[in-house]
Order: C-alpha cells, then structure tokens, then sequence
C-alpha cells in the first residue's frame, strides 16, 4: 500500500508516452483486499529543465524478495520522488539533462550506501526530451534497454558499465548514454523478472531460462504492446520473480523532425559555405550564411557552420550563439558541446566553460581533448583536486598521453596541501583502515568481474597502501598486470608474495609459467 503512491505515471506529456505494468511474486489478501508485495518499481514524470519540457522515467529492482524487496523499493521511491519534487524549484530547473541523471543517480547511491552492503538496487533512469525525442539514460546493472523500431526489437546496451546502485566507488564513474528516438520508437525496459522464468524440470529441479536474448522476441511477438508482451512472457515459461515492464513511445511526428532533414537547398548551401571557409574566406562564408538565415528558417548544419565560421575569427560570442541554437535542434552532437566549452573558455568565461566540459563529459568519459581542455580549465579556476581527478581519466585511456603527463607535472609542482595521499584515489574515506581496504577489495572485485581490470587495479592498489602484506591482494594485483599485458610488475608482485610465504604456491605456478613460455621462444627463435 506504501508503494502505490509512489510508484505512479505523471506523464501527461502529447509527444512521448509512458506506461507500465508490475507483477510481484508475493500475492495476499486480507478480508476483502487483494494486493501484492515485492522489489520492483516504476516511476515517470515531467520536469522543466532549461526551458525544455522531458519525460522521465525509472524502472528499478530491489534486492531479495517480499519484504525485503518491498523496503528497498520504497526507499527509492521516496528519494526519487523527493528529487522529482525538488526539481520544480528555479535552481533545478537551470541543470542540464545530463546533471540533473547525476543528482538523481548520487541521490539514491548515497542513501543505498548507508545499508552498508545488505542492499542494492538494479536502475534504469531517463529523460526524453519532448520537442526532439533524445534520450538520456543510464543503467546501474539492469536488464538491458530495448529499442523497438519497425517490428524489430534490439539491445541498446552492450555491456554493463556501472554496477548496482549502492555499490561503494563507483561515484566517478558514472556517465549518461544518449540516443536519438525516431516517431515510431518505443523504449522497453524491465526487471530481471523478465527473463528469469522456469522453463522446464530435470528430475524435479527446475531449469530457470539464462537467454536474455529471449526477451526481444517476446517484444516482437508482443508487438509493442506491453500486456501483450506480458502474456507472451508467460506462455514461454513460469514467473520465477517479480517483473516490471515500462515503455516510453516517441509517437507523433514533429516539425522538428522535418526541418532537421536538409533539402538539396540545404545541401548546396552548406556546400558552398565549407569551400569558403576551407579557402579561407571566412568572413565571406558568415555573411554568406547571415544571409542565408535572414531570409529563411534556420537548420541545424547551417547553424553549426555558421558557428565554426565564428570560431575561426575569434568572434566567441556569436560562436557560442550559433552553437547553443544549433544544439537546441539537435542536442546529441558531443562536439558542438565541446566547442561551446572551448568558446567560452577563449572569452574569458571559465565557469561557463566548466559547465560545458562537465556535461561533455558525463556524455563521453572517453574524449580527451575535452578532458584536457576541462583539466586546464580547473587549474585556471584553482580547483586542483576536480583537475586532478579528471586528468587521471586521460591516463585510463592513454597512459602515455604527453600533454596530460605536462598537466600532472603542473599539479604537482603546485604542492597543494589539498592533494594529498588520500586523494589519489578520487575519493576520502571515514571508515577504519581495514574498513577501507576491504571496500576497495570489493570494488575492485566487482570491476574485475566487469572486466575493467585498468579500473580494478585502482582499487587494488589502494587496499594494498592499506595493508602491504595482504598476499591474497598483492596476487590478485599481479594478475592484473598480466591481464594488462605488463609481465615485468606481474612478476615483481607474485615475487613480492613469495617474500611474504616462500611456498605460496599460486604465485610460484605463474612466474613459473611465464618462464616456460619465455624459454619455449627463446627456442624457437
């Protein structure tokens, strides 16, 4: 009964769609009630964010059943819809859709942390910007989000990328996936119900399905259509767990829709306005394309060349004007947000600027020009430690990048009291040393598992500064380097274990097979 009014369809919006169905394992009655009680949860609403109307949307799945499930369920349900709430005030309403997937995400990760481990909760999260249909969303180990266009049903995940929400450091991790919705999509995500059904017995036991890929053939035969989908699900087999199922349509065709599509018009005036620019003729191509727009509606590619035309003249605030019209018609293009960033930056507007490269990079965690370019700008706004932080991602993806190894060498050499040993792993804790070690075991593990193993080795390092003769540790941490292909440290940590326990024989069978593969070369050669 407390769920209920939590977990309710406020959409009402004309252009994108929402509805939902919930099924909990655990049905009871009393007296002349029925109900049910379970760890799934669904939830959609509309917020205002910068002047832009989105649907929001939330599918989560508590950990363990009934009752347990039940409180984990209602502890999100309160904290979200606190957030949908406070979302209403003026300062939430100037986030980007990108920050405010972020306060939403910290929100729940700090309340699930304080079940210190006995609760986690599996999320989809996500806004769908009305006027043009792009989705953001991340996922937090749920069941992957289908896309269902044109009778076909696909995954638009690959991979997991962030672990259950309550799972400790995975804080600066986080990132927002976008996609471009099309009139006709639909958007179907659901809990691990879905795909946990009993489809047979072997001598009494039963066979749970372990094909998640069974689900988009569900969606195809259901259509679209979530009841429907619902029976399918069932006819195929037995509901082994609470399921939720919850859908966003992107269903009527706009005018915005049209107008991004460029005519033949369109096409040559791009054309002639790039050979301009390319013989460097900017100037010509700005009052070329200023014409242009006088005279018509403005699309999106003239907005963006007209953009990079001021760009090249240093002309940053009509650069930043072309670019932010541009990106209200077609706010996927990661580069037009970076080089607003950039504008801004050159102008002499360094928060701005932040703002612009944060957002970049809550979309694309991976773009090292704009991890350099934000990293700069926190030196120049003297916020070191966020520098710090975001110049080690470059180190992930490119260890060896020259111009961020300058930039390190810059915030070292600046001594700040701020950096310290306890922030090199991006975050302070107040738990006990043994506490933390075992923390960042887990988190390490838990990466591990992902197959993150750069990642993972953090965190291994980390517990190792906290207890040096954890042998268990240091070996895990040779492997890690030999994962990453670095034989020479995989050695020195299984050589290290055998300084702790010259029989401990994992580490004695490793060094041992490197060297027999070494001489196997060294023969052939």
């Amino acid at each position: 009964l407390l769920l209920e009014p939590l977990s309710s369809n406020n959409n009402f919006s004309k252009n994108v769609k929402t509805e939902f169905i919930t099924e909990q394992k655990k049905k009871f009655s009393f007296r002349s009630w029925e109900s049910q009680i379970g760890g799934d949860i669904c939830i959609t609403d509309t917020i205002k964010l910068r002047d832009k109307n989105y649907t929001v949307f939330l599918n989560a799945d508590a950990m363990g059943k009934s009752i347990q499930g039940a409180g984990g369920a209602l502890a999100l349900g309160v904290v979200f819809n606190a957030g949908l709430i406070r979302s209403r005030t003026y300062a939430q309403t100037l986030l980007f859709p990108e920050t405010w997937l972020k306060e939403r995400f910290l929100d729940l990760q700090n309340v699930f942390l304080s079940f210190d481990g006995t609760m986690y909760i599996s999320v989809c999260i996500g806004l769908v910007e009305n006027e043009t249909g792009l989705l953001y969303y991340m996922n937090a180990e749920h069941p992957w989000t289908v896309l269902y266009r044109d009778g076909k049903a696909s995954f638009l995940e690959g991979n997991v990328d962030l672990c259950k929400i309550g799972t400790p450091g995975q804080e600066n991790r986080f990132f927002i996936k976008t996609f471009q919705l099309y009139p006709g999509d639909q958007i179907i995500t659901g809990s691990d119900g879905r795909d946990d059904l009993i489809i047979g017995y072997d001598e009494n036991i039963e066979m749970i399905n372990e094909d998640g890929n069974q689900f988009l053939k569900r969606v195809e035969e259901g259509k679209g259509d979530l009841k429907s989908i619902l029976e399918k699900i069932k006819m195929f087999g037995k509901l082994y767990d609470d399921i939720s199922l919850i859908k966003i349509s992107f269903d009527e065709p706009i005018n915005y829709i049209k107008d991004t599509i460029p005519t033949n018009e369109q096409n040559s005036t791009i054309e002639h306005g790039h050979s301009l620019i390319e013989s460097g003729k900017t100037k010509d191509a700005i009052t070329y394309l200023n014409k242009i727009l006088s005279n018509k509606k403005p699309f999106p590619a003239l907005l963006n060349l007209l953009g990079q035309g001021y760009m090249e003249i240093k002309q940053w605030d009509k650069a930043i004007e072309c670019y932010t019209q541009y990106l209200s018609l077609n706010p996927i293009d990661n580069d037009a947000i970076f080089q607003v960033s950039k504008a801004f930056l050159y102008w002499g507007k360094k928060a701005e600027a932040a703002d612009f490269g944060e957002r970049l990079l809550l979309r694309d965690p991976n773009h090292i020009p704009n991890l350099i370019n934000l990293a700069e700008i926190h030196i120049d706004l003297g916020i070191f430690v966020r520098a710090k932080t975001v110049i080690e991602k470059v180190f992930l993806i490119n260890p060896n990048h020259a111009r961020a190894k300058e930039i390190l060498n810059t915030l070292n050499s600046k001594n700040n009291s701020i950096i310290d040993a306890e922030l090199q792993f991006g975050e302070i804790s107040r738990k006990s040393p043994d506490d933390q070690k075992m923390e960042a075991i887990q988190i390490g593990d838990r990466l591990f598992r992902l197959k993150k193993y750069s990642e993972s080795l953090k965190y291994y390092l980390k517990a190792e500064v906290l207890d040096p003769k954890d042998i268990d540790n240091i070996y895990q941490i040779g492997n890690v380097y030999f994962l990453l292909e670095d034989q020479t440290k995989a050695i020195e940590k299984w050589q290290k274990c055998l300084a702790l326990d010259p029989k401990f024989k994992q580490a004695i069978k490793r060094i041992e097979s490197i060297e027999r593969e070494k001489s196997k070369t060294g023969r052939a050669k």
